[in-house]
């Protein structure tokens, strides 16, 4: 059952979108809205985000109270959230998309589990040869942090399946790794221990 809000409601969504690949707000990316999962749908909408990533819709007072639906294209597709609705404004948390790369972030330690600082990460489809990381905004690599934690940017362009990972550290246990990727942003691998520590 959907209970409809009073006729002077001037209930507004609003969030923002960010990269998860550079962690700032995209600009100019479309956003649309819908006001119910009803295939009688009261109300569709659609906006631009602004220069600080940012998105307003207007909820008609005749929309019904339950789940509003926005979606973006990012790229694995479009994607969906899901509001509920019962009659007052929402302030949605910030939404995380992959625009044009995939994030794709792990650690690398030492055997004795002291993490890795310094150590360049490359990552490849399997088939290809290894690739330099793509840098991103801030002009930064796939080095490892003093924490041994690292990020690379997969381009959308590439289809889930086998990638490798490989290190510019010879002490490695193993030179490279082989794993499956499911072709999404991804986070909190362990990687590679070197042998000599």
């Amino acid at each position: 059952m959907f209970f409809v809000a009073s006729a002077g409601n001037a209930a507004t969504i609003s969030g923002i979108l960010i990269d998860t690949a550079t962690s700032l707000p995209i600009s100019g990316q479309k956003v649309y809205f819908l006001d119910s999962l009803s295939s009688t749908s009261l109300y569709r909408d659609s906006t631009v985000t602004n220069s600080a990533g940012s998105y307003t819709f207007t909820i008609p007072a005749a929309s019904p109270w339950g789940n509003l639906v926005l979606s973006t294209m990012t790229c694995g597709g479009m994607s969906s959230k899901y509001h509920y609705y019962s009659g007052s404004s929402i302030v949605a948390p910030n939404w995380g998309i992959a625009t044009a790369y995939y994030a794709f972030s792990g650690t690398v330690y030492y055997r004795n589990k002291v993490p890795a600082a310094g150590v360049n990460v490359y990552v490849a489809q399997l088939g290809s040869s290894p690739a330099a990381p793509v840098v991103n905004a801030a002009g930064a690599n796939a080095v490892t942090a003093a924490n041994g934690t690292y990020t690379v940017y997969l381009p959308c362009s590439w289809s889930a399946g086998w990638i490798s990972l490989e290190f510019e550290n010879p002490y490695c246990l193993s030179g490279w790794s082989g794993l499956s990727w499911s072709g999404a942003s991804a986070a909190g691998r362990v990687d590679c221990y070197d042998s000599t520590k």
